[in-house]
């Protein structure tokens, strides 16, 4: 694990990484003399195969951080669940900061509303028309646009609620890590400046109001 972690530090990324997946593969290891918890290596393993782009940020939270979260025990303190808890935040923000998710979400919200527009134009057309011929021309556009919109839509709903889950784990495990332990502090600047960033947001709200106390 120290061997690992030296090896990151030394932008040797692929030998770590692989050093840290024979660590979780070998039975015993929190068995040893100098404990290195399973929660601390997943973590450690998740953060690096996303600093490094290794693997889809999907598969990282659904195979390294939620696992690593998992493993900690209940009201977990100290300075492994504070590591845990601040990996886990850091993975979220940094998906809803990261430059071509912001422009995917950006990208897909101008889409739907140019589509919304195009609806509600060609609706309008449709009432104000009295020519039959024109009405069903209309029409026909009409449903085109609505199926158009309905496509860009859901994939604007997905995103958005993918991006409102990522604000809310990572505001809730910014919280978990500074009451963890006192490796974290400076990580309450990050917090305030994110929640802030989202003040309007009723899941974030809902995530802090539940923590915070």
């Amino acid at each position: 694990h120290e061997v690992a972690s030296v090896l990151w530090e030394s932008h040797e990324s692929t030998a770590s990484v692989k050093m840290l997946r024979d660590t979780l593969r070998s039975s015993d290891f929190e068995q040893q003399d100098i404990t290195v918890g399973r929660s601390d290596v997943l973590a450690q393993l998740g953060k690096q195969l996303a600093d490094a782009r290794l693997e889809k940020p999907s598969d990282i939270l659904e195979n390294y951080l939620r696992p690593a979260i998992s493993h900690l025990p209940k009201n977990a303190v100290g300075r492994e669940a504070g590591r845990v808890y601040h990996a886990f935040a850091a993975f979220c923000d940094q998906q809803l900061q990261h430059p071509a998710n912001v422009e995917d979400y950006n990208r897909i919200a101008t889409l739907r509303q140019r589509k919304l527009e195009e609806v509600q134009g060609l609706h309008e057309l449709m009432k104000g028309t009295k020519r039959a011929t024109e009405k069903k021309e209309h029409e026909r556009s009409f449903v085109k646009a609505q199926s158009w919109f309905k496509l860009d839509d859901e994939e604007f709903q997905h995103q958005k609620k993918s991006r409102e889950t990522f604000l809310q784990q990572s505001l809730q495990n910014y919280l978990l890590a500074l009451q963890a332990s006192d490796e974290h502090d400076l990580s309450v600047l990050r917090f305030f400046a994110l929640w802030l960033e989202s003040s309007e947001s009723e899941p974030a709200n809902a995530a802090v109001n539940k923590y915070l106390p």
